[in-house]
């Protein structure tokens, strides 16, 4: 699965259709079949059938604001070839069950490191092996509670610093 997700930043995954695999078991895991719209006119069977979106919108509470923008996409395949916000695809995955925390925190601390040559304090940098340890059980909830607020400690300073520069020039 972790492979599946990092196909959608870029790297590269062996031949063989993970993505359409994991989409065929998600359709059927929530009951999305396809069915044959030849029988009645297209029109008025698709004006009358709830579009993959609405259902999943409705059964895992999705945010008003992405719902708005899947609308013109009948299915979530549709959705989610066309989707630009990795947070929404990855809540998706998080709300249907397809990754778990852990999954989620190993995603993030893949993404973090392909950052961290652009991470200048070190407690940032304490703070993403700090995630990969808990992620693998090696790591406590107070550690992990300790390095984020260690992370937003740094972000403070940073941003007070920037201040500080865009204020006093001179200085």
């Amino acid at each position: 699965m972790l492979r599946w997700l990092l196909s959608r930043c870029g790297s590269r995954v062996e031949p063989g259709g993970i993505a359409g695999a994991v989409w065929q078991e998600l359709e059927q895991r929530n009951g999305f079949e396809n069915q044959s719209l030849q029988q009645k006119g297209r029109a008025e069977v698709m004006a009358k059938r709830r579009s993959q979106i609405e259902v999943f919108g409705e059964k895992y509470g999705a945010c008003s604001e992405g719902l708005e923008w899947a609308k013109p996409y009948r299915t979530l395949r549709r959705a989610w070839a066309a989707c630009k916000n990795p947070n929404w695809m990855l809540w998706g995955l998080w709300a249907m069950g397809v990754v778990d925390d852990r999954q989620h925190r190993l995603f993030a601390v893949w993404c973090d490191r392909r950052v961290q040559h652009l991470m200048t304090d070190q407690r940032s940098i304490a703070a993403v092996e700090v995630a990969e340890r808990f992620a693998r059980g090696e790591a406590t909830q107070e550690e992990l509670a300790a390095a984020r607020d260690a992370v937003w400690a740094a972000t403070r300073d940073a941003q007070c610093q920037k201040l500080r520069e865009m204020f006093n020039p001179f200085s």
